[in-house]
């Protein structure tokens, strides 16, 4: 069983011998709206009938937990999420899936959500063959993971290759959930679009805006839309330039939504990234992910098959 807690989502799916099935979604604003301030035990309660749901399908003999923060394997549970489901802090979430589903703590993992996305993308995606790679999603926030040598780069703390969306890419910047200022999050989140199009534009941003929105109007011709975009991915060439500079990737894998769409232009930021890169830098192939909205389901089920090998 896959448990992708989302920027937008709640997911349950189950990978069988055929392939996937969805359980069920749950919107993930059910459990972040701050005037509600739903619990903890809300939040599980609704992932819980979906568990549920899931598991009266068949037995289920492992699964894996996705988070959009950092996880401490180790302790079942997570370290920081930045405002995302933060009422899950100093829960013990791998126990409690354990319990629901009645599998040994053993048989349960948990993971950063782009770590778990760049799993499926060395294993199932566009990652495939390579053993040094850089992934970045853009979504709700930027979520980031590295892989080197085929293991995923985690640190002595758990921090490592996950932070990507809070690099500083303008030191004069705007203000970042996560209390700095300038990071890649705080200009190519979606939750940051209207801030970023009233700096470029210097106009109110149309009410919302989202990356959908915002790319249909850069390609229908809209100016202050097309500058927005451009703004967009001179930000994200920067970043890559940098996670490049960091990690010396074989590859990177470019997720999200907003990746496919027609306004995206993968041969120009390839041609950005290679001509700013350090000259004697590998210029690493850049690669859309090949279906972004399976990319974590894939890596959990993957982590959750190691799981059911201990």
């Amino acid at each position: 069983m896959a448990i992708d807690f989302g920027g937008s989502a709640v997911r349950v799916s189950l990978r069988h011998e055929v392939g996937d099935q969805l359980v069920g979604t749950i919107p993930a604003n059910v459990f972040s709206d701050p005037d509600g301030a739903p619990s903890a035990t809300d939040v599980l309660a609704g992932t819980g009938e979906l568990l549920e749901a899931a598991a009266a399908l068949g037995p289920v003999e492992c699964a894996a937990v996705a988070l959009p923060g950092t996880v401490d394997p180790a302790s079942g549970g997570i370290l920081g999420i930045n405002g995302k489901y933060d009422r899950l802090l100093g829960r013990d979430v791998v126990g409690w899936v354990a319990d629901r589903l009645g599998l040994p703590r053993e048989r349960v993992a948990l993971e950063n959500d782009a770590r778990a996305a760049l799993v499926g993308e060395l294993h199932e995606g566009a990652a495939q063959g390579f053993g040094d790679a850089v992934l970045v999603i853009l979504g709700t926030g930027v979520g980031t993971a590295v892989a080197q040598g085929g293991v995923l780069l985690t640190g002595r703390f758990g921090h490592a290759g996950v932070l990507g969306g809070h690099l500083v890419v303008d030191v004069e910047g705007p203000r970042c959930t996560c209390g700095g200022r300038g990071c890649a999050e705080a200009i190519l989140g979606s939750w940051a679009l209207p801030g970023t199009w009233q700096r470029v534009a210097r106009t109110q941003a149309p009410p919302g805006l989202g990356y959908r929105e915002l790319l249909d109007l850069a390609t229908g011709g809209d100016p202050a839309a097309r500058a927005v975009w451009e703004h967009l991915q001179s930000t994200l060439g920067a970043l890559l330039v940098t996670l490049c500079h960091a990690h010396d990737p074989e590859v990177v894998v470019l997720s999200g939504g907003p990746l496919h769409h027609s306004a995206f232009d993968l041969p120009t930021l390839t041609e950005h990234l290679h001509g700013a890169l350090f000259p004697s830098s590998h210029r690493p192939e850049l690669r859309i992910a090949t279906d972004p909205g399976l990319s974590v389901v894939k890596g959990l089920h993957h982590l959750a098959r190691e799981r059911q090998e201990l």
